[in-house]
């Protein structure tokens, strides 16, 4: 039995030396490139930047199907859905009047972006140093007598004693 145990050790040695194909190359597919994601916006603050940008084009506005009002819209549905605007159309000074439309859960959005145009207009400095309070209130039907545009504000506050 011993004789017959060799031969089938030399034979499984004589195939087990047998050259293996050599490897072939398969490249890679390149990785896809991930876009970065896209930076957060505010929105309140996105719209006080959009609103001077495009003030010509929201005073052109006629029936509120223009391209400039579509966009107000959507502005302003990335505050909140149910914030309204107004347009004071051939008026000076041009009116743009942002409103809850009377919904009390708005009211939050509405303030928020009353103040940062307040800060829009006065400046960062003068609104924290003069101004001690703000109080948002509904607009009345008719102007105040001795009201002032929102134009005049800055120089106004300019004006006040240091």
């Amino acid at each position: 039995m011993r004789p017959l145990l060799i031969s089938v050790t030399v034979l499984a040695l004589s195939v087990c030396k047998q050259e293996a194909p050599a490897p072939v190359a398969v490249p890679l597919p390149a990785p896809k490139a991930v876009p970065a994601p896209a930076p957060k916006v505010d929105p309140v603050a996105d719209l006080w930047a959009w609103v001077p940008a495009h003030l010509d084009e929201l005073k052109a506005v006629q029936t509120g199907q223009e391209p400039a009002a579509d966009a107000l819209g959507g502005k302003l549905d990335a505050i909140d859905p149910g914030l309204t605007f107004e347009l004071g159309l051939g008026r000076e000074p041009f009116e743009l009047i942002i409103s809850a439309d009377g919904k009390k859960e708005l009211e939050e959005a509405a303030k928020g972006a009353a103040f940062l145009l307040l800060e829009a207009v006065v400046g960062e400095f003068d609104l924290e140093t003069k101004i001690g309070g703000i109080q948002i209130l509904a607009a009345p039907k008719r102007a105040p007598a001795g009201a002032k545009p929102l134009a005049d504000l800055p120089g106004a506050v300019d004006a006040w004693p240091k």
